[in-house]
């Protein structure tokens, strides 16, 4: 939905942006889905990956979870680095060199030069694998202070409690990310309040898991 709606935002965003292929005409209902979607798309995500890691510790155990997420992140991640990533790069030299837009193109990746190397859409990989060696520290610490888990469970379970609870988290949510820079977050380069911010929801997702109802 949002690449392919992307072909029809030429009139909001450039109809030489970064050589993607854009059609002749273009709707703003599409545009308005488009950033509608982005407001939760990652958030809802990165709540679900946290759920199901913890979801797969209980009843797998550490080793297994480890195993698994090698398999169906870490492998899958080098071979999009290695394969899908130069393939997307190439596709989008020719899709500028067609457009007659190659200038536009190579201004904006010698702005970038210094980040030529990077998981581009593959971004949201590279900080689960982060996410989830914190995992495994996490439950490592949980298992050694017994006491702290639950006191973390009581002020998730107030919040799903609260008939406001929505409200409450998108208030979070809206001001944390006031505070996020999106510079580099599709970068091998660390961002900081990016990490946090995406973590915070990988968090929630993993203690969300551990309430009764």
């Amino acid at each position: 939905v949002l690449h392919g709606g992307a072909s029809y935002m030429g009139e909001y965003v450039g109809e030489d942006y970064l050589g993607w292929p854009m059609d002749g005409g273009s709707s703003v209902v599409v545009l308005i889905l488009v950033l509608w979607i982005h407001t939760w798309r990652m958030q809802v995500f990165f709540l679900m990956a946290g759920f199901f890691a913890r979801l797969v510790v209980q009843k797998r155990g550490l080793r297994a979870f480890v195993k698994n997420r090698f398999q169906r992140i870490f492998v899958p991640f080098m071979l999009g680095l290695f394969i899908v990533i130069p393939l997307t790069f190439l596709m989008i030299y020719y899709s500028a060199w067609r457009m007659d837009t190659l200038d536009v193109l190579e201004s904006s990746a010698e702005a970038g030069e210094d980040d030529a190397f990077s998981p581009m859409h593959l971004w949201f990989m590279w900080y689960l694998m982060q996410y989830y060696v914190l995992t495994v520290l996490g439950v490592l610490i949980f298992r050694r202070w017994k006491s702290l888990a639950p006191r973390i469970d009581r002020l998730i379970a107030r919040v799903m409690k609260s008939r406001w609870r929505w409200l409450w988290l998108a208030i979070f949510s809206g001001v944390f990310k006031s505070f996020v820079a999106t510079e580099e977050a599709t970068m091998f380069e660390a961002n900081t309040t990016f990490f946090l911010y995406h973590g915070t929801f990988f968090l929630f997702g993993s203690f969300l898991h551990r309430q009764p109802e």
